[in-house]
């Protein structure tokens, strides 16, 4: 999930941590809430000291969340079960690099199963090849042990593998993954694989016309889900959405496109200053604003 490392919140599951104060107001429509895409990316820290909730909360509360992207650790599920009762419609879980190393992945992809039911989508893995070191060669056969296991035991689930990032080794991981034996293409073609994912970034160019053409290869009912995207600079924020989200719909037929993030330390995210590792006063940027119509985070 994150751009250098997941945040990680591991403590003993409780009941669903609560917010404190809630923040509201409404934004107003226009060009901007037209091409905005209602899915978000969360890393769930802090997620039982209720950080993140009120600030979330306005989001949900204006319908502009449908949908959260989140980690599988006990402080993502509390996330999911949270933004679920305040209106989201669906959960798309990633299924943990670390987990990818180990001789049982079927048990302990079982084991988030159970404790993430609310999750009906399921990324394979985070950006393999950045956060861990495996060839997409190494990568597909795991993936095809989860898929299958997932077919046989989770028939409800939609699994699919992890997104390659924008850039040319982007492109080539993408494009073996489609062609290896029993690849991508394949099992889309077998009608076992209905969506697949790609993390797209303004400095992606390169990554454009090879997906584009491998996308073209696939059935017309395999839906493009754009799981990351994003721009460093929360000045840009707002042009990037008017401009580069079209441009994600007609380049991919992107029908889902998940902002990377709502928060952590870096211009990436619309609320500035919750992860306590930032030091920094909390702000909201000029994206959230527009799409909220809040100017200002609460005092609490």
């Amino acid at each position: 999930m994150k751009r250098r490392d997941f945040l990680k919140s591991i403590p003993p599951l409780m009941a669903l941590a609560g917010c404190s104060k809630s923040v509201t107001g409404p934004g107003s429509s226009g060009p901007l809430h037209e091409a905005w895409s209602p899915y978000l990316g969360i890393h769930p820290f802090a997620w039982f000291q209720g950080v993140q909730q009120p600030h979330l909360e306005p989001l949900l509360n204006a319908r502009l969340v449908n949908g959260i992207r989140a980690d599988a650790s006990p402080a993502g599920v509390a996330c999911s079960q949270w933004v679920l009762g305040l209106g989201a419609q669906d959960i798309l879980a990633v299924f943990r690099n670390e987990d990818l190393v180990q001789s049982n992945i079927e048990d302990l992809f079982d084991r988030d199963v159970a404790a993430n039911s609310y999750a009906r989508y399921w990324e394979i893995g985070n950006e393999i090849g950045n956060f861990i070191n495996m060839s997409p060669e190494q990568y597909w056969p795991l993936f095809l042990r989860i898929h299958k296991h997932a077919r046989k035991r989770h028939p409800g689930l939609i699994v699919m593998p992890y997104a390659p990032v924008g850039g040319v080794e982007g492109a080539r991981s993408l494009e073996k993954m489609m062609k290896m034996k029993n690849g991508m293409n394949y099992l889309a073609w077998q009608g076992e694989l209905s969506v697949i994912s790609l993390h797209v970034y303004s400095n992606s160019l390169a990554f454009f016309p090879k997906t584009k053409a491998e996308i073209e290869r696939l059935p017309p009912n395999v839906q493009i889900w754009v799981t990351e995207t994003g721009v460093d600079n929360q000045n840009r924020q707002v042009d990037y959405v008017l401009d580069y989200y079209p441009k994600l719909r007609r380049m991919f037929r992107a029908s889902r496109i998940y902002w990377y993030a709502f928060a952590e330390c870096t211009e990436f995210s619309l609320v500035n200053g919750l992860p306590s590792a930032c030091q920094g006063p909390i702000t909201y940027s000029p994206l959230y604003q527009q799409l909220t119509g809040i100017l200002q985070p609460p005092i609490f």
